[in-house]
């Protein structure tokens, strides 16, 4: 899995890459603790450390909050001074830190299951169930999943 991890990270980070070299890593939940698990470069794992540190930042947030974390430029970011002036001082000028899509992927193979469909086309009807009940994507992953599963306390974070 970690060379999976890392191979995915670095191809990503090259592909995204067009003016500037784009920094690219995974953090995951191990044992209730966060876990630098794989980086396209070293300076990644340096600035997840000090966000660990910290207690706070970025990938924290979205880990905690699952949620999307898009920040335009760090200089202009107020919700974790200390690690945002150090990264800017590092030369990393922004930073998206995604959530886990877990539900929404389990959403969409329910729905390529049950419609006998590709991907896309699964996709494509969980955003259409979102977009008329006015819901956000994940909200009506999730209430799929737990109808599916019968169970309204589904788990889709795993340690």
């Amino acid at each position: 899995m970690a060379e999976l991890l890392h191979e995915l990270v670095t191809l990503s980070a090259a592909a995204l890459s067009v003016h500037s070299r784009l920094l690219c890593g995974v953090t995951m939940v191990r044992k209730k603790k966060p876990a630098t698990v794989a980086t396209s470069h070293p300076r990644v794992r340096a600035m997840d450390e000090l966000q660990y540190s910290y207690g706070d930042g970025p990938c924290l947030t979205a880990l905690r909050d699952l949620e999307t974390i898009y920040i335009p430029s760090l200089q202009d970011e107020s919700r974790w001074p200390h690690y945002c002036q150090t990264a800017w001082s590092e030369g990393i000028r922004s930073i998206l830190a995604l959530e886990s899509r877990t539900v929404i992927d389990l959403a969409t193979g329910i729905i390529m299951a049950q419609n006998q469909c590709n991907q896309d086309t699964a996709i494509k009807v969980l955003r259409s169930a979102s977009n008329t009940r006015n819901r956000k994507l994940r909200d009506v992953a999730a209430l799929l999943v737990a109808s599916v599963g019968r169970d309204p306390d589904v788990i889709t974070h795993f340690d």
